[in-house]
């Protein structure tokens, strides 16, 4: 089927339930795209757009060949010629049916979408990629799925924010190609101008994972390690070459940094099993292996950071993996050498695949995706709140403590604050909330990362004692206000529910913070000591939270 490329978008009508098609786009013979996608074969739900604004005036022809790409094994290597399938009268039809273009992108205004959580506009999104501070600006690269809603067409999805919680979608970031789809990786920005790019340039590391797609598995090609360059401070990417060639199964996921004591860059990989490799470059183009190492039930997405202990000037190496499974040790820049056994720094098995950011010196900031399965609004999967990392010394060793960035304290305008004895209870009103419950009832203390919370008081209810708005300049004193607390006889343990969903709290939890936001509750206990993530129903801003315990302080944030 040929398209005359006269506007800006090609619209695919989408049905989840429809079989899946395998679309291969050519111009002039030569291919320059192909993925997977549900076709609708009626009436259509969502319409996914394809950005054909830089082939205005050109024909582009569209073939239909079989689905499911992501399963192909590239086998030995040995190149062999490309399949596609040819056109039944069935397809040509369906694709006549639920192609079009269009000047507009489709707009999904769903009414349970995540406010304090990033989303793709449309389609799935797994592990955060190329995570950078640069000039101002947050940068959020993704693996993204733009036509559909399951994994599968692996893209690199692009976002923006000022602060960490408000993000803003930006176009294509990098696209399959015939080294394969465009698997997880990391972004350096090259200062010092090694790679020859250009000082200040963005460097782009990420697994072409050949095999994955038929464009590559028709030439042969494994997973390797390429490079993309940005001089625009990462609007634009540009594919350069292969870094590090193929050296085990689906070995993937680079992360790099630079080392200051050994003076070298330095690459984490992913090989294969529990199998990782730790490289070493002058100048981000050559690498040379230091050492693989072995590291039990850890696997994919490898970091490496340096962490700070808590009152003290004392540093440690921690390596992670996927799973958020963590080591303490030390890293000399050619041998990471543990010190703990493995560790588990969440309270759950929904975040995964989490990345520390690049370009910033004073904090260690993570961002991890939370497998969700939020499929009814035309997307699918979502982000944790960035979180803030720092280690801890305990009875039992060194701990990772995790903590929403001081950021997210920002975004709320009101605090209500008052004293609890017994009970609460409330009907959430349809806004994400972040609650602060302190069971130490030391009311003339704030929570941690609300001290610099000021304002002036903005209204007095016969609910509520204080109101604070958090633009304003000056901070009220703390008032006392019982009116929504019910004196239920004597309580000995702490309970914290939303709607139908029991939080687990322990006996020795003594401040908590519990973040809700449409289909997730986050959950944090002492000051970053459990980090929790929550599936939850998507309409859970309309439910009622219920708190019991001791007497205590909490504190609203909406």
């Amino acid at each position: 089927m040929r398209f005359d490329i006269s506007k800006k978008y090609i619209l695919f009508a989408v049905d989840k339930n429809c079989e899946e098609r395998k679309l291969h786009f050519y111009i002039d013979d030569n291919k320059f795209m192909e993925f997977d996608i549900r076709l609708a074969e009626g009436e259509a739900k969502y319409y996914f757009p394809m950005d054909v604004s830089n082939f205005f005036g050109r024909v582009i022809d569209i073939r239909v060949g079989c689905g499911n790409s992501e399963s192909i094994n590239c086998g030995d290597g040995e190149e062999t010629a490309e399949k596609v399938d040819i056109e039944s009268d069935a397809d040509e039809k369906v694709l006549k049916a639920s192609v079009g273009l269009s000047d507009e992108k489709p707009r999904l205004n769903y009414k349970y979408r995540p406010r304090l959580h990033f989303t793709a506009e449309m389609g799935w999104i797994n592990d955060p990629n190329g995570l950078i501070y640069k000039d101002g600006l947050f940068h959020m690269y993704y693996q993204w799925n733009p036509y559909g809603i399951d994994w599968g067409n692996m893209h690199w999805g692009h976002a923006v924010s000022k602060n960490l919680i408000d993000w803003e979608c930006l176009d294509t970031a990098l696209t399959p190609d015939d080294y394969g789809t465009v698997y997880s990786g990391c972004a350096f920005s090259d200062d010092k101008n090694a790679a020859g790019f250009g000082a200040g340039s963005i460097i782009y590391f990420y697994t072409a994972s050949g095999g994955r797609n038929e464009w590559s598995a028709s030439k042969g090609r494994k997973h390797v390690q390429r490079i993309a360059v940005s001089n625009d401070n990462g609007y634009t990417l540009r594919k350069k070459c292969t870094v590090v060639e193929h050296i085990a199964d689906e070995n993937r996921d680079p992360k790099v940094f630079w080392h200051e004591e050994s003076k070298a860059y330095i690459m984490i990989l992913y090989l294969e099993g529990n199998d990782f490799v730790i490289l070493r470059s002058d100048d981000l183009i050559h690498w040379k292996e230091s050492c693989k190492f072995t590291a039990d039930k850890m696997w994919e997405c490898p970091d490496l950071f340096k962490l700070k202990v808590e009152g003290s000037d004392e540093t440690k190496w921690v390596f992670w993996s996927a799973d958020g499974y963590y080591m303490i040790g030390e890293f000399d820049g050619y041998t990471f050498k543990k010190e703990s056994n493995m560790l588990f720094a969440y309270g759950s098995k929904l975040g995964y695949a989490a990345q520390t950011f690049a370009g910033i010196d004073d904090r260690c900031i993570s961002v991890a995706w939370l497998r969700t399965e939020n499929d009814k609004g035309g997307f699918r999967g979502m982000m944790a709140i960035p979180m803030e990392m720092s280690l801890k010394r305990t009875e039992k060793g060194y701990r990772i403590n995790i903590k929403p960035v001081r950021e997210l304290w920002d975004r709320f305008k009101t605090v209500r604050e008052f004293k609890i004895i017994e009970r609460f209870e409330e009907k959430l009103n349809d806004k994400p909330v972040a609650i602060v419950v302190d069971w130490n009832d030391k009311p003339q203390e704030l929570a941690e990362n609300t001290e610099d919370v000021e304002g002036t008081r903005v209204g007095m209810d016969e609910n509520y004692c204080n109101m604070r708005n958090t633009t304003d300049s000056k901070r009220d004193s703390i008032d006392e206000c019982c009116s929504k607390i019910k004196n239920s006889g004597t309580v000995t343990t702490k309970k914290i529910r939303i709607g139908d969903i029991g939080l687990d709290i322990n006996e020795s939890d003594h401040k908590m913070v519990i973040i809700i936001d449409n289909g997730i509750i986050t959950y944090i206990s002492n000051d970053g000591e459990r980090y929790t993530e929550i599936e939850a129903p998507e309409d859970i801003l309309s439910k009622n939270l219920s708190i019991e315990g001791m007497e205590g302080i909490i504190r609203i944030y909406e």
